[in-house]
């Protein structure tokens, strides 16, 4: 078999992989953020985060939002399109994976069946099942691995060329670009082309200047509202956990089975090589100053696990090739060892992959509660009322299918909340017609539910009570810790040294008991490693709220939970 039928074959499984996820569960919460920008773009509406809504830059991924966009325009649903780029990421790094093993193993058919068994190893890698849930994560590591082995051939012209796509692919792409393109010009530097090279430079820079400065002039802002928003924390690094779970699921370990793979075989790396890896530690440890939240599958970390993933492989190959003088009994058990050991040293990864993966398909009455929303803001226009005005932490799901006016109130989508909380005259001015918020372990649920009511149960809530009615002023359920944010004059984020996750939603409980009765408070039950409600304000008098509460109430039952294609079909026929 050649490269790119091999390449083609495992392409196409990660798109069945993809499909399987969009047919039978849905994509991640926060890929939907960037697929509502793709279809606004490609409708032709601008970069905006709602029609009729201010241009900003939530969506950081500029070229992979704008191949969306296109396919989009083409006819492809957009996670279709996600699907289909990550498809050809997923393919790319199986055809480097099948030259690698080809070159180190001199029988066809046993390269051949090692290449079949790493690329399935790369099927359930967290980069793959990143891609899988609608990230741009596979696309950018296959990139990010061809930048490495071009770095690895001195082949400086290459290194700049991908170090500039991977720089207009993701805002990291500027740090992992950098720092390759530094690497490659002391290879230019000392081997040439000199002249060419520097040159090259010089435009690159130039196009990303030119890059830079439209998209300031075209948002009015200097930076994405993803990287403000992650910027904000308190005096530690944030990202420095994040960091140290992901060094010991992947970097540990892979570390730890090249060293053994490199003792059995006495093959060590060449100093290129191992220059080559520089970037992707500079990469890696330029997360560590932000706040690590959207990082599903350790995505922000794919480059350089991809590229660690691709030097064990490609050292258990010449591992199994070095004794083929032995016999055959020996060879057997040799490959065994060397493959038992490639798939221990892949395990921890594997945990976390199947981690992500399994999400999308576990009951979550966010996924259908979110299209029934948009279906009954669809319903109120046509009879001639403006649109559902929704306000909500969660920018994802719960705001991708409705089509009126939306507020972020974390900031990553909405400039007025990037860089401080939601204000009294914000949220005033927008005036909310339903307004939901993750507390962020910020609020007291045992107390919501021992002084709640069960909205549909007609008796006390307990801790299964899919909807409770909350009775209490809203300050009432914030831990003593968080109290602050009710404060009606909070300062910056930068100034409160707090991120905006946790301060957003109590700074938004503070305005809603000053309205008073303006609106009602419901907790949603929801599943969730550090809490369990999600808190609804429903405008009082609102003709849509009986609806909206029996919604809530139904979309918890598993029967109901659907799929993104069975959302799409459900509003195409409305």
């Amino acid at each position: 078999m050649k490269p790119l039928p091999f390449a083609a074959l495992f392409g196409s499984l990660h798109l069945l992989l993809a499909l399987v996820v969009q047919g039978s569960g849905y994509p991640h919460e926060d890929a939907y953020i960037l697929f509502k920008y793709a279809r606004h773009v490609a409708a032709g509406l601008g970069s905006v985060y709602f029609p009729g809504g201010p241009r900003v830059e939530g969506a950081t991924d500029f070229l992979w939002m704008l191949g969306l966009a296109a396919l989009n325009r083409a006819g492809l649903e957009v996670a279709l399109a996600a699907a289909v780029l990550s498809a050809i990421g997923f393919a790319l790094v199986s055809r480097r994976i099948f030259i690698a093993v080809t070159e180190e193993h001199a029988n066809a058919t046993e390269a051949l069946l090692l290449s079949l068994f790493f690329a399935a190893l790369w099927l359930v890698h967290p980069a793959s099942v990143a891609g899988a849930l609608g990230f741009s994560a596979t696309l950018f590591a296959a990139l990010s691995l061809e930048l490495y082995v071009a770095l690895t051939k001195s082949r400086p012209m290459a290194v700049l060329g991908f170090a500039t796509v991977l720089a207009l692919l993701r805002p990291d792409g500027v740090v992992l670009g950098a720092a390759s393109v530094a690497v490659a010009a002391l290879y230019a530097w000392r081997n040439g082309p000199r002249r060419r090279f520097f040159l090259s430079l010089v435009g690159a820079l130039a196009l990303g200047a030119a890059y830079f400065g439209a998209r300031a002039r075209y948002f009015d802002t200097l930076l994405p509202l993803p990287l403000i928003v992650k910027s904000h924390h308190g005096p530690m690094p944030p990202g420095l956990w994040e960091a140290a779970d992901w060094a010991s699921s992947t970097l540990l370990p892979m570390t730890i089975g090249g060293v053994l793979l490199a003792a059995v075989t006495r093959r060590y790396a060449a100093p290129s090589s191992a220059m080559a890896l520089a970037p992707f530690v500079v990469h890696v440890l330029a997360f560590i100053p932000s706040f690590p939240s959207q990082n599903i599958a350790n995505r922000f970390q794919a480059p350089f696990a991809v590229v660690l993933f691709f030097l064990v492989c490609k050292m258990a190959a010449y591992a199994v090739e070095r004794h083929r003088r032995a016999t055959p009994v020996a060879r057997a058990a040799r490959a065994f060892a060397v493959l038992g050991l490639a798939v221990v040293v892949l395990a921890p990864q594997g945990l976390v992959a199947f981690r992500a993966l399994r999400e999308p398909f576990l009951p979550d009455y966010v996924n259908p509660f979110s299209v029934h929303l948009a279906k009954l803001s669809e319903q109120r226009t046509r009879g001639g009322a403006p649109p559902l005005k929704v306000a909500s932490t969660e920018a994802g799901r719960i705001l991708y299918f409705t089509q009126g006016p939306v507020l972020d109130l974390v900031g990553l989508n909405s400039r007025e909340t990037a860089e401080r909380a939601p204000s009294r005259a914000l949220l005033e001015a927008f005036d909310a017609d339903v307004i939901m918020f993750h507390h962020a372990s910020g609020m007291n649920e045992d107390q919501m539910e021992a002084t709640g009511v069960d909205v549909f149960g007609k008796g006390p809530a307990t801790t299964t009570t899919p909807v409770v009615r909350l009775t209490e002023p809203l300050w009432r359920y914030v831990h003593p810790w968080n109290a602050l944010y009710l404060d009606a004059a909070l300062k910056p984020y930068r100034e409160l040294f707090a991120d905006n996750v946790r301060v957003a939603p109590i700074a938004t409980a503070g305005w809603l008991d000053e309205v008073g009765d303006r609106y009602e408070h419901y907790a949603v039950r929801f599943e969730a490693r550090f809490a369990r409600r999600h808190v609804y304000a429903i405008r009082r008098g609102l003709r849509e709220r009986e609806a909206i509460l029996m919604e809530l109430f139904r979309c918890h039952e598993p029967l109901l939970h659907g799929s993104h294609w069975a959302a799409v079909k459900l509003l195409r026929r409305e």
